[in-house]
């Protein structure tokens, strides 16, 4: 009777790791569409946040681009927003996409962290 109670035991334990890693790849998968779906939605568009800084608790400044014009906009979390200037493209300093996978990026992370461990030792 023991063997057969150990052995229903870990029947159960696989199955729940199984549906455990399920739910970490349906997870992965449904987060990974609506990324993509939203990034198509952006595609194409005359608007764009092109940079938010947040003030205080509430409180941001925003660059947007509409058509080939962008502007600074302020918003206060009480729903005001308020324009307060246009900005010239030529003042507008881009980050260039430099095609890096969140992997790539991730890795070169873990490695500076791990070289900054070193240089205390």
């Amino acid at each position: 009777m023991n063997g057969d109670n150990m052995l229903t035991e870990m029947m159960e334990l696989i199955f729940i790791c199984i549906v455990f890693v399920g739910v970490l790849w349906l997870t992965y998968f449904v987060t990974k569409k609506i990324g993509m779906l939203n990034k198509g939605m952006n595609l194409g568009k005359n608007m764009e946040i092109v940079e938010v800084l947040p003030l205080m608790q509430g409180q941001y400044l925003y660059i947007v681009r509409v058509g080939e014009n962008y502007y600074l906009i302020g918003c206060a979390q009480k729903g005001n927003i308020t324009y307060l200037k246009q900005i010239d493209k030529c003042q507008i300093k881009h980050k260039e996409n430099t095609g890096i996978s969140f992997q790539e990026q991730f890795m070169h992370f873990m490695k500076g962290k791990q070289g900054l461990e070193d240089e205390k030792e």
